[in-house]
């Protein structure tokens, strides 16, 4: 059986070395990905709010979507290896992608409590701080 141009047989999947190679960078953009929007979520990286992106929140987004991707990769990445893997197994990935996806939705426009606290001080209007005068 064949299947996007990789074969399966008894022993598992077999690719050419050219999608081996294109898979292994593509599981590589997605954990960059998954990086980038933790560092974002930290604060490590700020340099890409308020106005680098035309959605505000697409790095806190985008690493929810990658991570489902990888998700749903895993199984498919250990059914390689492995050659057969049981069909239980699949349903804890596919649970996880699934969550990673409604986050994913839920960071394309989020509610307040759900943003990082250094986003969510950016945002604050400055607070004045009453001065009280002491009676002389």
């Amino acid at each position: 059986m064949i299947v996007a141009g990789v074969a399966r047989t008894s022993e598992g999947l077999e690719a050419s070395p050219f999608q081996l190679v294109v898979i292994a960078l593509f599981v590589l953009v997605l954990i960059g990905t998954v990086v980038a929007g933790v560092l974002a979520f930290t604060g490590r990286w700020r340099s890409w709010y308020p106005d680098m992106f035309n959605l505000m929140y697409t790095p806190l987004s985008g690493s929810w979507f990658a991570a489902a991707f990888l998700f749903m990769l895993a199984p498919a990445g250990l059914d390689a290896v492995l050659g057969s893997i049981p069909p239980l197994l699949f349903i804890p990935f596919l649970g996880f992608a699934m969550v990673s996806i409604l986050m994913s939705l839920l960071y394309t426009f989020p509610p307040r409590r759900v943003l990082p606290r250094w986003i969510q001080e950016l945002q604050d209007p400055p607070r004045r701080r009453l001065r009280l005068r002491r009676p002389r």
